[in-house]
C-alpha cells in the first residue's frame, strides 16, 4: 500500500501563457462566407475567431506520425489537441510554489496494520509483498511531472509486476460506505479474472484512489482508510 499525498492543490484558471519556445502556426480549417472571420478547431472545440494568424506552441516531432501513413488533416488535428492541453499544463504548472511543505502523517507499523486482517488473507497471498511491505511517500515537487526526476517511485513499479489493468477510483466527499462497497465490487471482479487467468492474476491489477484535496475528503473516509 503507498499513500501519495499531494502538498498543494491547484486552483484552475480560464487563462495561462505559452512559453516562447518554439510556435506552431494554427492552419485554417475551413472559412465563413464574411472575410473578417475564420472558423478554426482547437482542443476539438469549434471557435470563430480573426482572419489573423494565431500561433500555439507545440511540444513533439510530427516524423512519427508521419511514418504512420496519417493524412496531413489528421496531423494537424492530432498537433492542435496537443497544444491545447500543454497550455493547460503549463498554465497549471505556473501556480505552483517553487517548493511546498511536506504534509506529514502517523503511519502504523506492517504488523499492527494486517494483525486484524490475518484471518482474510489466504495463507498463499500473506508471504507477498503486498502483504508484508507497506510504504508512504510524502511527495514534495513543484511539477507532477518531476514525479520520477525527483526521485519518486509508485509502488506498483517497485513491486515489478505487470500491469494489465488500472483502475481508478475518483472521489470528493463521499462517505466511507460508497467507497467500501466500490472496493468489494471490484475484489469480486478481480476474484473472477482470478478464476478465469490463474489464482495470481490479482498481482496484474492496479488500483489508485483518487481524492479531490484533503479539505474535502470526508473525515469518515479517512477513517476507513487507516
Amino acid at each position: 500500500m503507498q499513500l501519495l499525498t499531494p502538498s498543494k492543490q491547484v486552483t484552475k484558471t480560464t487563462t495561462c501563457i505559452c512559453p516562447a519556445h518554439v510556435k506552431t502556426k494554427l492552419l485554417v480549417r475551413s472559412k465563413s462566407s464574411q472575410k473578417s472571420t475564420t472558423t478554426v478547431m482547437l482542443g476539438g472545440q469549434r471557435t470563430a475567431e480573426k482572419t489573423t494568424m494565431s500561433y500555439v506552441t507545440f511540444n513533439g516531432d510530427l516524423t512519427p506520425r508521419a511514418k504512420q501513413q496519417l493524412t496531413t488533416t489528421e496531423l494537424i488535428k492530432r498537433a492542435e489537441k496537443l497544444d491545447y492541453y500543454l497550455q493547460l499544463a503549463y498554465g497549471y504548472a505556473k501556480q505552483i510554489e517553487d517548493m511546498a511543505p511536506i504534509a506529514t502523517v502517523s503511519s502504523p507499523l506492517v504488523q499492527h496494520a494486517w494483525e486484524c486482517r490475518r484471518h482474510v488473507v489466504p495463507p498463499p497471498f500473506r508471504a507477498s509483498p503486498e502483504f508484508t511491505h507497506m510504504q508512504y511517500t510524502a511527495v514534495r515537487t513543484q511539477d507532477p511531472i518531476n514525479f520520477s526526476r525527483d526521485g519518486y517511485v509508485l509502488r506498483v513499479k517497485e513491486c515489478g509486476n505487470d500491469v494489465k489493468v488500472f483502475v481508478t477510483i475518483t472521489m470528493y466527499n463521499e462517505p466511507a460506505s460508497q467507497l467500501e462497497s466500490t472496493l468489494v465490487g471490484l475484489a469480486k471482479g478481480i476474484a473472477y479474472m482470478c478464476e478465469q487467468h490463474g489464482y495470481d492474476y490479482w498481482q496484474h491489477v492496479v488500483i489508485s484512489i483518487v481524492a479531490d484535496g484533503r479539505s474535502k475528503i470526508n473525515p469518515s473516509m479517512l477513517t476507513y482508510l487507516s
